[in-house]
């Protein structure tokens, strides 16, 4: 809440003492009230003080800032304004563009916006005021959700280069993808990392994250781990083939690359092969469902794409129909009755905020899908919940993924040895409080890639 006198400065951009932390001055816009009423919280976006070159000369300390709102504020750093019921700031452009969930970047006269469902936008200031009265650019890629938030290279005042990341929790592709655009025109894309997602794909995305570029390189951190990206040369990714083995049930899988003085590697548990990794020989045999994973590596070049390939012996493909699945509004009984009901085929859903499903609401529900899973082969598989907030699984009796375990590591993840043409129970819970976007059970196994787990392994209960 905003109550100056008794030290409450909700919604408000704050300067403080140095060493002290005392208040020093303040700014609170005139519809702060209206701002509280709706979620429209300014804090949600990050202040930026603008240098020297992009201010005026009676006026040279310049901050800007923007929240949910979208108004874009240009405040005198030495003299905020305070609150009253006309906003006292140098300029003042309302709502501008959509819901900003992050921190600008800025770029010889001109400041980048990422805002939540839009594109990435440009507007240019000079002498401390932007003379336009909205974006002049706009990146051609929507980015989703909580928008981007970017951050920007250069050589000096040229070769400026806009980076971004891209998270997008009901995406097919759950990875984070790095974007790249000339600063001066976003309409030119430079690079994106899908172009090649054998050998730049990253872990899964997390919000809220900014690309940090360092001595040539973008890094960008993902659920997992940390992706660097940068200029290299890398071998051509190794070609994998197989044929049938002499015995019966087995088969031959043969790895090559075209790339002179380079050797491969592989597994076959799943895992990202290194140097470290089993080093190719010759045609190797297998007798069992295996996912086989392989990359090259030559003196002076970085490591190659990796090559992927899943072989599915004695397979069990099952007659599956699905699952029951339950609805629930929050205002019902969930132990009386669900208020609506079916078998849904699998769990791969893109709500986008409407109604899951007649009769219910398309926020504050919860569904809970029951039945039973046959597993296709034999081996050790991982399941996938995207996004995992509000998700609970368990299969064979025993949960796999909890939504009150925060300290799961990586979140939405869970692994269980199954046998193939077994059929085990499966129960899935899941909340949702707000505007729920989608939801996905996937899996991944010994042969299998990681899928929305098929209707053909699904049953539902009696």
């Amino acid at each position: 809440m905003f109550d100056p006198a008794h030290g409450s400065y909700g919604d408000t951009i704050l300067r403080l003492n140095d060493r002290t932390l005392t208040l020093a001055d303040y700014f609170t816009p005139a519809n702060q009230q209206h701002l509280d009423d709706y979620d429209m919280d300014l804090g949600s976006g990050g202040v930026m003080l603008l240098p020297p070159g992009a201010a005026s000369a009676t006026v040279p300390n310049l901050l800007v800032h923007t929240g949910k709102y979208g108004t874009l504020v240009i405040a005198n750093r030495s003299n905020l304004g305070k609150y009253s019921n006309i906003d006292n700031v140098q300029q003042e452009l309302p709502q501008i563009m959509g819901a900003i969930r992050g921190a600008p970047a800025y770029f010889n006269g001109t400041i980048y916006y990422g805002p939540g469902f839009s594109r990435i936008l440009s507007i240019p200031i000079k002498n401390g005021h932007v003379p336009v009265t909205g974006p002049t650019g706009e990146t051609s890629t929507i980015f989703e959700y909580t928008g981007a938030t970017p951050s920007v290279s250069s050589n000096g005042t040229s070769n400026g280069i806009l980076w971004a990341i891209q998270y997008n929790p009901t995406t097919r592709n759950p990875s984070a993808t790095l974007y790249a655009y000339d600063a001066t025109n976003l309409g030119v894309s430079l690079y994106n990392s899908s172009l090649n997602s054998g050998r730049d794909v990253a872990p899964a995305a997390i919000k809220f994250t900014t690309p940090t570029v360092v001595n040539g390189k973008v890094y960008v951190g993902t659920e997992s781990d940390v992706s660097v990206f940068g200029l290299g040369k890398w071998p051509n990714a190794p070609a994998i083939s197989c044929s049938r083995a002499s015995s019966e049930g087995t088969i031959l899988v043969s790895l090559s690359d075209s790339t002179p003085s380079s050797w491969i590697t592989f597994t076959t548990d799943g895992s990202v092969p290194t140097q470290d990794s089993t080093r190719y020989t010759a045609p190797l045999t297998f007798s069992a469902s295996l996912t086989i994973r392989a990359r090259a590596f030559a003196p002076g070049f970085g490591p190659s794409p990796i090559s992927e390939s899943n072989y599915l012996l004695d397979s069990v493909v099952g007659n599956g129909t699905g699952l029951i699945g339950r609805y629930f509004d929050y205002s019902e009984d969930a132990a009386v009755a669900p208020t609506s009901q079916r078998i849904d085929r699998n769990i791969d859903f893109i709500w986008s905020g409407n109604s899951p499903i007649p009769g219910v609401r398309g926020s504050s529900w919860e569904g809970v899908w029951t039945g039973y899973l046959q597993a296709e082969t034999t081996g050790m598989h991982t399941f996938y919940a995207s996004p995992s907030a509000g998700v609970s699984l368990w299969i064979d009796h025993r949960k796999l993924i909890d939504k009150d375990d925060f300290q799961l590591i990586p979140a939405g993840q869970a692994r269980l040895f199954l046998r193939a043409g077994i059929k085990v129970p499966i129960e899935l819970h899941y909340s949702e409080s707000g505007v729920g976007t989608g939801l996905k059970l996937s899996w991944s196994a010994p042969g299998l890639p990681r899928e929305a787990i098929p209707t053909s392994q699904l049953y539902p209960a009696g």
